[in-house]
């Protein structure tokens, strides 16, 4: 037992020990832990700026793709205080603070050439191409990104092509059918790829009658089929024009289903369901939408980009401005107003029953012609509207059904039958038919996306 005796210190020894190497890790641990956490501070404001930057940069684009919004001479890019005030509202100073010095929350120039400090603000060289420069500042952070855009015009063969039937065609309104007379002779034509039945009271005397199934040729007309006026490759471009609506979106402005209150949302949202519109005016810029959107009521609605996973149904009396628009279900335009847009590319039905007008003849500074298409599978378009359309309606793969009273400015074309038993006129004019199938897109140019240093 003496030998233990003179051991029965070592284990205070020890433990004396153990305790000092665990005082060291605790002591290292939070100083790690500090470290990290400033770490991850600064990465998350470094991340907040520049989501930002890219909101700003990408609203720009989609305003910038809007109809006669694409920066000229006698109109150069500007942004008002009142867009910026706006694009503030969307960034909470809680998560977003303000910048020391006054610094805005943002800055963007458009330019024509980057390098040269004092570069137009419009597409000088006539090149088609701009570049867009966002700066962000958030708290004592800055973000700077730039990316060149192209404004590309997409057109249609369309041949002078007033209506066109890949199936049989009738006519049995009180509607006239006409196009611009050159020397005396029609400029535009009626193909029907089938029988023609003319039993209405409306005039065919200042367009071409092109029938396959015409007892009068012998061999019967050698008839052109719809993809030699509406080729594959451009139906293809405008489905992909159509969807530029951002998918993706910052936190904030993703919702489970909304209705929001009026007011103008620049940066881009999606919505989680269906989007609920109602009277008020309403300013938007990318909206991607998984579900349905209703828009009812008074007031002006406007979407730089719009996708639409469901239906879209408009049946307010309202004024609108629309970009590229994709709707996925049907299209109900049952309302009042205004609306210019420049392409509605849709995968179900479109019915066209309302009272206001559609676009423009692309003269001076009216709106341009629309295109607006059904790509969907046996999937029909009826146009029984009472107001006025001004460009091109299409059922890709189904029938058309002109049964309203009226005016179509333009073309309608069908993959299969086609009908007029209403009041209206088809009318295809030379200011129409000169931008009629000519869609224009912004996109941004791939590999031009820069970080470059913040003022």
């Amino acid at each position: 037992m003496p030998r233990l005796r003179k051991e029965e210190g070592s284990t205070l020894i020890l433990l004396i020990g153990i305790v000092a190497v665990l005082a060291i890790l605790a002591a290292t641990l939070v100083m790690v832990s500090a470290n990290v956490q400033g770490g991850t501070t600064t990465d998350k404001e470094r991340v907040t700026t520049f989501d930002v930057a890219e909101a700003g940069l990408d609203a720009t684009t989609y305003l910038l793709g809007l109809q006669n919004m694409w920066p000229t001479a006698t109109a150069p890019y500007a942004l008002s205080q009142k867009d910026l005030d706006d694009f503030r509202t969307e960034f909470p100073v809680a998560d977003y603070p303000a910048a020391p010095g006054g610094k805005p929350l943002l800055t963007v120039r458009v330019c024509d050439d980057p390098s040269v400090t004092n570069s137009p603000a419009y597409d000088a060289n006539g090149d088609n191409k701009l570049w867009v420069e966002a700066q962000a500042n958030v708290g004592d952070k800055a973000a700077r990104i730039r990316v060149q855009l192209l404004h590309e015009t997409l057109s249609a063969p369309l041949l002078g092509a007033v209506v066109y039937s890949g199936d049989d065609a009738e006519k049995k309104g009180s509607g006239d059918i006409t196009s611009t007379m050159l020397n005396g002779q029609p400029t535009g034509a009626v193909y029907v790829n089938g029988e023609f039945k003319g039993v209405g009271s409306g005039e065919l005397d200042q367009v071409t009658l092109k029938v396959r199934d015409d007892a009068s040729t012998n061999p019967p007309y050698p008839f052109p089929p719809l993809s030699q006026f509406m080729p594959d490759t451009y139906v293809q471009s405008l489905i992909l024009a159509s969807k530029t609506a951002s998918a993706e979106a910052l936190p904030a402005n993703t919702h489970s289903g909304w209705k929001p209150d009026q007011g103008t949302y620049t940066a881009a949202i999606r919505v989680n369901g269906d989007l609920k519109l109602g009277a008020g005016d309403y300013t938007f810029g990318s909206v991607y939408v998984t579900g349905n959107v209703d828009k009812t009521g008074t007031g002006e609605c406007s979407f730089a980009a719009l996708y639409v996973g469901g239906n879209l149904d408009i049946s307010a009396k309202t004024t609108r401005t629309w970009g590229p628009t994709y709707v996925g279900g049907n299209l109900d335009l049952t309302g009042s107003g205004t609306l210019n847009v420049s392409l509605i590319v849709v995968g179900g039905e479109i019915d066209v029953a309302g009272s206001g007008q559609i676009s423009g003849d692309g003269v001076g500074t009216n709106a341009k012609p629309a295109t607006i298409i059904s790509v969907g599978q046996d999937k029909s378009v009826k146009w029984t509207g009472s107001g006025d359309f001004y460009g091109l309606l299409v059922a890709m793969y189904g029938e058309f059904d002109h049964a309203g009273s009226g005016n179509v400015h333009g073309a309608e074309l069908a993959g299969k039958s086609w009908k007029q038993s209403g009041a209206g006129d088809i009318m295809f004019n030379s200011d129409v038919s000169v931008n009629m199938g000519n869609v224009f897109i912004t996109t941004m140019v791939n590999n031009t996306w820069q970080e470059i240093s913040p003022l």
